[in-house]
């Protein structure tokens, strides 16, 4: 089934984005300590720009990848959702509507003897 596959890509992406928000978050600390470091200095306007533009860059994939990061689901949880569906997929089938309908008359006949 593609699911077991599929969960498994999203559980390494989750890493790899867990992972590279750590990266990118040290990347972006020392982009902005050294932005503060040369904002006096008139010589370094290139510096400056360099840096502002870093940090437009920056600061949207950080989000984009903490988003990612928080929002995708854990391992156990992607499972669970596999085997719901899959029971889901099964309880449609006329063999399960044929054992429902068995053990419908089996508790009616519970009842009918629990009334007497």
């Amino acid at each position: 089934m593609w699911y077991f596959y599929l969960i498994n890509v999203i559980e390494n992406l989750n890493v790899f984005c867990a992972c590279f928000d750590v990266f990118v978050g040290f990347a972006l600390i020392m982009t902005l300590v050294a932005f503060f470091m040369t904002l006096d200095d008139r010589n370094d306007e290139k510096i400056n720009k360099i840096i502002k533009k870093l940090l437009k860059i920056c600061i949207p994939i950080y989000i984009v990848f903490i988003i990612i990061t928080v929002l995708s689901p854990n391992k156990e949880t992607m499972y669970l959702v596999a085997g719901a569906k899959a029971t889901e997929m099964l309880a449609a089938t006329p063999e399960a509507s044929k054992a429902r309908q068995v053990i419908d008359l089996g508790l009616d006949k519970i009842l009918v003897e629990l009334k007497k």
